[in-house]
């Protein structure tokens, strides 16, 4: 089979696909507390995706990220950015530079 057969195969098959997995959801979505449910809505609808990230937004949090380094033996922001991951810190004491982050 060719690649746009194959291609062509697939592009007929994603309508049922996607009804199986809606149907494989539904259940699962009645074991979900409703304010889950609604925060879920709310990230779909307003980010057109289901990620952490997307739910963080729709509470309105945001996941910052600082890089530290060693300055005259001294702790100093390298680096202050909005990130994606949650609280972390990576890096070690004695090291020339580390990274923490938190929801803000």
């Amino acid at each position: 089979m060719s690649e746009l057969g194959e291609a062509l195969a697939l592009s007929a098959a994603l309508p049922e696909i996607q009804r199986q997995q809606l149907q494989r959801l539904i259940p699962l979505l009645k074991r979900i507390a409703i304010s889950q449910l609604a925060d879920a809505a709310d990230a779909i609808e307003q980010y057109r995706e289901l990620t952490f990230d997307s739910l963080m937004r729709v509470h309105g949090k945001k996941v910052r990220i600082a890089v530290w380094h060693e300055v005259d033996r001294r702790c100093q922001h390298k680096q202050y950015a909005i990130g994606n991951t949650t609280r972390a810190r990576i890096g070690n004491i004695g090291d020339a530079e580390w990274t923490e982050a938190w929801i803000a």
